[in-house]
């Protein structure tokens, strides 16, 4: 099997020395951020909403540079004109005074969260040490540089048969599909979708969600940092130079699934009168995948559901919300870890106002180490319920809103987590406490 690999060609290394002047900069958009947490972070995901910088709505013709930083970052230089290079080409020997600032390109994307159209929020990723405070600045171009794609999310469906007797048959072709009507004929075993529902990868790890009554989140490990699960036609339960599916759900929540949790039971998104798909972010450094639940009956309530799952290059987690809508009436929901005898302890913490729970043991499908964690912010109240197949939290709304995280690292990823605990208290802390975002001009 070819693996692709989604690279630049040519990539070039830009390192930057620019001559500042007040008429030079006058266009240009500067902001810091601090790390507000008391230790060092990688890869930290930072939000930058562009209506705070007073851009024109929709505008995303501009490079992002971090100021006074000696990161060096990697970026195709052919997209660029000529009076964007000529503004940033190097005046490192400077005679008149003016101050000389490094400057290197920071990989970002600007992304439509609203769905009007109109790209809302910038997006980028970055390193800080200890409470450290880092300048960046928006600078004008007219064309904007393409990076190297490290997520993807995805809904790969037959097409071209139809639905018989609970499978599908007579397919022709192989799509990936958005914003999409899932047809009520899709049940567990159709063999419909790729990978039996929607896929969310990063450089680091894969999830899934069951694209049927099931409706539960799964785990790939992966042994290689391309994005490969779009590609994959073997069977998957088995180790494969990419890696494998890891995790056994059976009737457990698997990892971070949403459900719902009342005296004791608890009940998945198991029943609806339609369900959509949606893709709003399918960008180099975030996904983000949207799956929309009409008329969900539980527990004496019928709400419906959006739950949207958002995963960043470089990272494991993914963060998942949930917004009911309806007559809730109180309900409180649940989410958990899959219990299996290899990992039965439950090692729990709290962090920056955020609890964070995690098992570590031979616990994937194949006898093999899996390390998973979540992470909740203690304003939605989580507390350990006992049950018997997950490691079970409830949750309780905010104004019918929850978020929170999950996470997950196998014996045989490409990278290691050397300290899988720090690893899931730097998760939940920079949920609640992240890269603080200040305009300077």
């Amino acid at each position: 099997m070819l693996f692709r690999t989604r690279m630049l060609v040519p990539i070039l290394l830009l390192t930057l020395t620019l001559a500042c002047t007040e008429n030079d900069h006058a266009d240009e958009y500067h902001f810091s951020v601090q790390n507000q947490l008391s230790y060092a972070v990688s890869e930290a995901a930072v939000r930058v909403d562009l209506a705070s910088l007073n851009r024109p709505p929709g505008d995303c013709k501009f490079v992002l540079l971090a100021v006074q930083d000696d990161r060096n970052q990697e970026v195709n230089l052919e997209q660029f004109d000529e009076r964007f290079l000529s503004r940033i080409s190097s005046q490192s020997h400077s005679t008149d005074g003016n101050l000389n600032v490094a400057r290197h390109i920071v990989p970002s994307q600007c992304d439509d969260l609203n769905g009007d159209g109109k790209p809302d929020e910038l997006f980028f990723l970055a390193d800080f040490e200890t409470e450290e405070t880092r300048q960046f600045v928006l600078m004008p171009a007219e064309q904007t540089p393409e990076f190297q794609h490290r997520t993807q999310a995805f809904l790969k469906v037959q097409t071209g048969g139809r639905f018989e007797d609970g499978r599908y048959v007579d397919g022709t072709n192989s799509e990936l599909v958005n914003n999409f009507d899932i047809p009520n004929e899709q049940v567990q075993g159709s063999g419909w979708a790729h990978m039996e529902g929607p896929v969310w990868e990063s450089d680091k790890v894969g999830y899934r969600s069951y694209l049927d009554a099931r409706n539960r989140i799964d785990i790939f490990g992966k042994s290689m940092q391309e994005l490969v699960l779009d590609t994959i036609t073997q069977n998957y339960h088995q180790i494969h130079p990419w890696g494998t599916d890891v995790l056994v759900v059976g009737s457990s929540l698997g990892l971070g699934t949403v459900a719902a949790v009342y005296n004791g039971e608890v009940q998945t998104i198991d029943n609806w009168s339609g369900r959509r798909f949606e893709v709003p972010v399918n960008g180099p450094l975030r996904s983000i995948i949207r799956m929309t639940y009409n008329d969900w009956n539980v527990f004496g309530s019928t709400v419906d559901v959006v739950w949207e799952v958002e995963i960043h290059a470089g990272n494991r987690y993914t963060e998942q919300r949930v917004r009911l809508s309806g007559v809730a009436n109180n309900l409180t929901l649940g989410t958990g870890i899959v219990k299996h005898p290899p990992a039965e302890v439950l090692h729990t913490g709290s962090d920056s106002n955020s609890l964070y729970a995690w098992t570590s043991g031979d616990q994937s499908d194949q006898g093999h180490r899996l390390d998973m964690g979540i992470a909740i912010p203690e304003r939605y109240k989580p507390a350990h319920l006992e049950d018997n197949f997950t490691h079970l939290y409830s949750i309780t709304p905010i104004n019918g809103k929850v978020t929170y995280r999950y996470t997950s690292a196998w014996e045989f990823d490409h990278t290691e987590v050397a300290d899988f605990r720090q690893h899931v208290r730097k998760t939940g802390a920079l949920l609640t406490n992240p890269p603080l975002v200040t305009i300077t001009n």
